[in-house]
C-alpha cells in the first residue's frame, strides 16, 4: 500500500466505483493510467467480481487489507449499540413488577380449575382425553407468558423514549 495520499483516494474512488457500477471519475482516470499500483489495485479489485462467483475464492492480499480495514473503521462508527433511553431501567423494573404480581394468583386460579374441572369431568371424560386436555391449556399459558415476558423490553424501551421526547 502507497502512503501517498492521493493514491488512498483513487483506491477509494475504484471501490466506490466497483461495488456502484459507475465509471471513474475523470481526474481519477489521469493518477490511474500513470500509476502502477493503483491499476494493479484496479485490476485485482476488477477480477473480484468473478472470483465471487467462481467455488474456488481467491483475493489478493491488498484488497483484503483494504476491505477489512474499512470494515473495522464502518463497525467502530456504526458498530456501536446506541445507548438506551435515559427510565428504561425504571419502565423495564416497573413493568416486570406489573407482570409478576398477578402471576401467583393466575397460577393459584390455574391450579383450582384444574382440579374442579378434573372432578367434575372425571366420571364423563377419559383420564387421558383430560390430561391431553390439560397440557394443551399449560403449552398455551406458557406461550401467552413467553409472548407477555418477552415484549416486556421492548414496551419499556418505547415508554422510556416517549417520555424522555415529552
Amino acid at each position: 500500500m502507497s502512503n501517498d495520499p492521493r493514491c488512498d483516494a483513487v483506491r477509494a474512488q475504484l471501490e466506490e466505483a466497483f461495488w456502484s457500477r459507475l465509471p471513474l471519475a475523470a481526474g481519477d482516470t489521469n493518477h490511474f493510467e500513470t500509476c502502477a499500483a493503483c491499476r494493479t489495485y484496479g485490476e485485482e479489485l476488477g477480477g473480484l467480481g468473478a472470483q465471487l462467483a467462481s467455488p474456488e475464492f481467491a483475493v489478493s492480499e491488498s484488497v483484503s487489507a483494504r476491505a477489512l480495514g474499512r470494515a473495522r473503521a464502518a463497525l467502530a462508527v456504526d458498530g456501536q449499540a446506541p445507548p438506551l433511553p435515559i427510565g428504561y431501567g425504571r419502565e423495564f423494573a416497573r413493568l416486570l413488577i406489573a407482570a409478576l404480581l398477578p402471576l401467583p394468583i393466575v397460577l393459584a386460579w390455574n391450579a383450582a380449575l384444574f382440579n374442579v374441572v378434573g372432578d367434575v369431568l372425571a366420571g364423563f371424560v377419559p383420564e387421558l382425553l383430560l390430561r391431553i386436555a390439560a397440557g394443551g391449556y399449560v403449552i398455551t399459558a406458557v406461550g401467552w407468558a413467553a409472548l407477555l415476558f418477552g415484549s416486556i423490553p421492548f414496551l419499556a424501551h418505547r415508554r422510556a423514549t416517549q417520555s424522555a421526547l415529552r
